[in-house]
C-alpha cells in the first residue's frame, strides 16, 4: 500500500465516521456530536490534502469519496440498522469496482 492511499483510506474513513456524528448531531442541535463531525471532517480533508501531493485531483477524489461511501453504508447498517437490499449491495458493488479501477 503507497502512503498516499493510506492517507486516502485514512481521509474516507474519517469522512465516513463525520457522517455518522452528522446523523447524530440532530441538525447540529447537539454540541458534541457537532464538534466530533467538524473534527472528523478537518482531519478527513487533512490527510486528504497530504494524499493529493502524489495523486491526480479527479481520481484521488473519486477515490477518496468511494471508499466513504462504502463505509457510510458500512456504518449506517451496524450503528443505525439501516436496511440492506439487493439494489443497494449492487451499488456498493458498482462503487467498489470503480475504486478498483481507478486505483490502476
Amino acid at each position: 500500500m503507497t502512503r498516499e492511499f493510506a492517507f486516502s483510506l485514512l481521509a474516507a474513513c474519517l469522512y465516513a465516521v463525520g457522517a455518522v456524528f452528522m446523523k447524530s448531531s440532530d441538525g447540529l442541535r447537539l454540541v458534541l456530536p457537532s464538534v466530533l463531525l467538524y473534527g472528523c471532517f478537518v482531519s478527513g480533508a487533512t490527510f486528504q490534502a497530504l494524499a493529493f501531493q502524489h495523486q491526480e485531483v479527479g481520481a484521488g477524489n473519486t477515490v477518496v469519496l468511494g471508499i466513504e461511501a462504502i463505509g457510510s453504508f458500512v456504518l449506517g447498517v451496524i450503528i443505525f440498522q439501516e436496511v440492506i437490499t439487493p439494489l443497494k449491495l449492487v451499488a456498493i458493488a458498482l462503487v467498489a469496482s470503480g475504486v478498483y479501477l481507478l486505483r490502476q
